[in-house]
């Protein structure tokens, strides 16, 4: 059976002016695993190895949104899709 999983959750509650770092983690049949940003605040950035990053601007507010396309070399792709809140 083929799989591909995120099994990581991301920080629920960021600080506005603090690096933002998730490492996000997969488990897969397949090797060959590609992380892609399709969506999220300016300056937020995914690493081939898949850790999210995003210097948190010091006058960030409210929720944002990112989504993210994991997939690996046998085909298979899932979204990733969560809310940053920052926290004053």
């Amino acid at each position: 059976l083929d799989y591909l999983l995120i099994t990581s959750r991301p920080p629920e509650n960021v600080k506005a002016g603090t690096a933002f770092s998730y490492p996000i983690k997969v488990k897969s049949k397949n090797p060959g695993v590609a992380f892609k940003l399709d969506s999220g605040p300016k300056g937020m950035e995914v690493s081939k190895v898949g850790v999210l990053t995003w210097p948190v601007p010091a006058d960030a507010a409210g929720d944002h949104e990112v989504i993210l396309t994991v997939s690996n070399a046998g085909g298979q792709e899932v979204f990733h899709t969560f809310t940053i809140r920052i926290a004053k």
